[in-house]
């Protein structure tokens, strides 16, 4: 089935008319909320005056108020006319446009050749309503996220798959970019931890589920163990001290907090599932419970990996699959859209990040040299000192630190952006410094930790040959 192009010829078009009260409902109760509160003394006294124990003043007051409220609510209805009117959006041969604004006018564009994902996202109210909005995310950091919605669902599909479908032609047409090999170019080479050959699929196959969905039971006991049986346990102390003394106030706020405390990483997580779509090169991410979200994410846009396993999590042995993305930023991580995998056995983990290393460009991650901290890194790092390690391959480099929380990161060196060495004056009186390799902004950084100097010297010269070589 071929989708149409809507950019041929099509024009603006207008998102749904619902939009703009969606937008602004918060605004819109807290004035219901002033405008109840405020005539309540007056509709009660109209009411004692229908029962004749008032004058006429406190009814025609409270005509006058109902009337005032179907004013305002008129205007409200004509302001959220006129702003519907105005928003639009419009897909031409090179862009994506999109406008806002009454008094103040918003126009925005995105260009098809610094797309770097698209996601739909589903709300809870809109959810309620059938509507979603498309999230278009673009090379340029914080901020730089065009939106379009709210539209509904067959409607967000159609547009979603019209902008993949611009993007890839417009990226089919430029120039690679400089020193950036093209990871199917790779030559295979030996693959550890059980890494699978590369696949390469015809146009429109369904896509590959790596990991998920997530079990509930797994996901409440990801968010139980991740902040702690301690914390748990005070806050059921509250509660119980609360009830057993009379507070049922404080028992209540305590509950409400535990409850909160839960809602925010199951509704962000639930029945997160992760899918490899070979022909397209991208990953897709489904998740959500009240709000649910399909994010899209090139590979090519993957600069690096983070597998972490907290001290607790290694009881059922779990992990946690984060990345770093080009775009995306450091503020994206705290909204989880960095987060490949919210939490899974560790070796399925493993084989997704192998995966997905095996089409980013670390295809063959056989050591060609490895160091470890020294004996003097303990007065630094008493526990992680004996964990702490870098090694390099021939397509990457990785490091590994902490004991009570266990982490591994790993970066191509098509994606080393450069590297430095630093120390602290501690570590200059031990004679350890850090080597960082440098990398987009995200959860995946690459340090080696602790090293002696001579080793971060040599280090430091291997990464920069490395990214020399790789950016010819």
């Amino acid at each position: 089935m071929t989708i149409p192009v809507r950019y041929a010829g099509a024009g603006r078009q207008r998102v749904h008319p619902l939009t703009p009260p969606l937008r602004a409902w918060k605004t819109l109760v807290v004035v219901l909320v002033i405008v109840v509160i405020n005539a309540g003394a007056v509709l009660m006294a109209a009411l004692a005056a229908v029962g004749g124990a008032a004058a006429d003043a406190p009814l025609l007051a409270a005509l006058m108020t109902l009337l005032l409220i179907v004013i305002v609510g008129g205007i409200i209805a004509g302001i959220a006319a006129w702003s519907w009117h105005q928003r639009f959006y419009e897909l031409d041969a090179q862009e994506i446009r999109t406008g806002s604004g009454i008094f103040f006018r918003q126009r925005r564009t995105a260009r098809y050749d610094r797309i770097q994902s698209v996601d739909i996202r589903q709300p809870l109210l809109p959810r309620l309503f059938g509507l979603g909005e498309l999230t278009v995310e673009t090379a340029g950091g914080a901020d730089s996220a065009l939106v379009i919605g709210y539209l509904d669902v067959p409607t967000l599909e159609r547009l979603r798959a019209e902008v993949l479908a611009a993007t890839g032609r417009r990226r089919a047409q430029s120039v690679p970019e400089p020193g950036v090999v093209d990871p199917g170019l790779v030559e295979p080479g030996p693959v550890e931890h059980g890494a699978v050959e590369r696949r390469t699929a015809a146009p429109g196959l369904p896509g590959r589920v790596l990991a998920g969905p997530i079990p509930p039971p797994r996901l409440v006991g990801m968010v139980i163990l991740t902040f702690g049986v301690g914390a748990l346990a005070a806050l059921l102390a509250v509660i119980v001290v609360g009830i057993l003394g009379g507070g049922a106030f404080g028992a209540v706020f305590a509950a409400v907090g535990a409850v909160a405390l839960l809602w925010v990483p199951l509704d962000r997580f639930w029945n997160q599932q992760l899918t490899l779509h070979d022909d397209t090169e991208r990953l897709q991410i489904t998740a959500g419970l009240a709000s649910t979200r399909r994010q899209t994410v090139p590979l090519r846009r993957i600069h690096a990996l983070r597998l972490r396993r907290p001290l607790l999590w290694q009881i059922p042995d779990w992990a946690e699959l984060e990345s770093s993305i080009a775009g995306y930023g450091d503020a994206q991580e705290q909204s989880g859209v960095t987060r490949l995998i919210a939490v899974g056995q560790t070796d399925d983990v493993v084989g997704a990040m192998n995966e997905i290393l095996w089409r980013i460009g670390d295809d063959e991650r056989t050591p060609l040299r490895s160091r470890q901290s020294p004996a003097a890194a303990k007065w630094v790092s008493p526990i992680d000192w004996q964990e702490q390690g870098v090694t390099i391959s021939r397509t990457g480099i990785s490091v590994t630190w902490g004991r009570l929380n266990r982490q591994y990161a790993v970066v191509p060196w098509r994606h080393v952006q450069g590297a430095a060495l630093s120390q602290n004056p501690v570590q200059r009186l031990l004679g350890i410094a850090d080597v960082r390799a440098a990398v987009v902004a995200g959860p995946a950084q690459v340090i080696a930790r602790d090293l002696t100097v001579a080793d971060a010297r040599e280090l430091l010269a291997d990464i920069l040959t490395a990214r020399r070589t790789v950016s010819g």
